[in-house]
């Protein structure tokens, strides 16, 4: 059984277009029939009480005047739509890896890519949220990192201040030198903060997503719009440090580069503007090893479905 977390519905869409030239025609026939099923089912089941209101529909908003199962009857169809749309995507990916198979175009040896290849490849893959990093080196973090790193300091303090047998002059004097070493860690630990957000506050606007799927070689740009689950979920689930047990995915998708510098120096023609571009293509490199996002010989694949596999042909 197929788990899909990532389905990109607009190559979906080309290909079902180029393939079908629009919707196929059994997915149209099976709309109408289902779309008058309801229709007939949910008029028998109207009431004579009408009002005025207004329902908000994927796309937008409709001021309607019309009975309360009229409203019902609106939302199931959407609802219907919903499962219609998911079902003939589904199955479109079915009929494109077969036409990638039966065309000899699928490459399923993950030692075999190369660029320009469509791929299928099963891969254990690690979870790369750029966002929810740069949440981790954020003030709150910060503050709690500095609390629990200086907390046997922050007791030593205490019993310093209650110790009734040092004079005055003594207990300022070794309150002063504690609150010191405090003082030392916490500008130490804010200056590497601080040089992280600067990276992360550099390089993420630059970037085509902050999410990303990796796997040895293969790194993927993921558009959240085409995820089936939210990043944090996955990220939550599926995201394990245990190297001997890992997650696998299935990956569908085209190779489409070999990692390279995010911006072309190629741009200007001026040799003080390229060093500029060399300049901040160093800063990436070295936010690449921050984060372990990118290597020098990673394959860029420009994914069309994600999804976990069990093996199990349910029908």
């Amino acid at each position: 059984m197929k788990e899909l977390v990532y389905l990109d519905n607009e190559f979906i869409n080309s290909f079902i277009s180029q393939m079908y030239n629009g919707l196929p025609i059994d997915l149209q026939n099976s709309k109408k029939e289902t779309d008058q099923e309801e229709a007939t089912e949910q008029s028998s089941e109207k009431t004579n009480v009408n009002h005025t209101g207004t329902l908000g529909i994927y796309k937008g908003k409709y001021d309607f005047e019309t009975s309360e199962s009229d409203q019902h009857m609106v939302m199931q169809s959407s609802e219907t739509q919903e499962i219609i749309s998911k079902k003939m995507h589904d199955n479109a990916l079915n009929d494109f890896e077969e036409y990638l198979t039966n065309s000899s175009k699928l490459i399923e040896d993950a030692q075999k890519i190369k660029k320009n290849n469509f791929i299928k490849i099963k891969i254990p893959f690690r979870i790369i949220n750029l966002e929810l990093l740069k949440n981790m080196y954020g003030e709150n973090v910060l503050n709690s990192v500095l609390f629990y790193t200086n907390q046997d300091d922050y007791e030593e303090v205490n019993k310093i201040k209650h110790n009734s047998k040092l004079s005055t002059q003594v207990r300022n004097s070794q309150i002063k030198q504690v609150e010191s070493k405090i003082k030392k860690a916490k500008d130490e630990l804010e200056l590497t903060y601080q040089g992280i957000q600067h990276m992360f506050n550099a390089t993420l606007p630059v970037l085509p997503t902050n999410l990303y799927f990796k796997s040895d070689d293969v790194i993927i740009p993921l558009d959240k719009r085409y995820l089936r689950e939210d990043p944090l979920f996955l990220d939550f689930k599926y995201n394990s440090d245990d190297s001997s047990n890992p997650t696998y995915i299935t990956l569908i998708g085209k190779v489409t580069n070999k990692t390279k510098k995010i911006l072309d120096e190629r741009a200007f023609k001026e040799d003080a503007m390229i060093g500029y571009i060399r300049q901040f293509n160093s800063v990436f490199e070295e936010f690449f090893k921050l984060v372990d996002l990118i290597d020098d010989e990673s394959f860029i694949v420009s994914p069309i479905a994600i999804y976990f596999d069990d093996g199990v042909d349910l029908f």
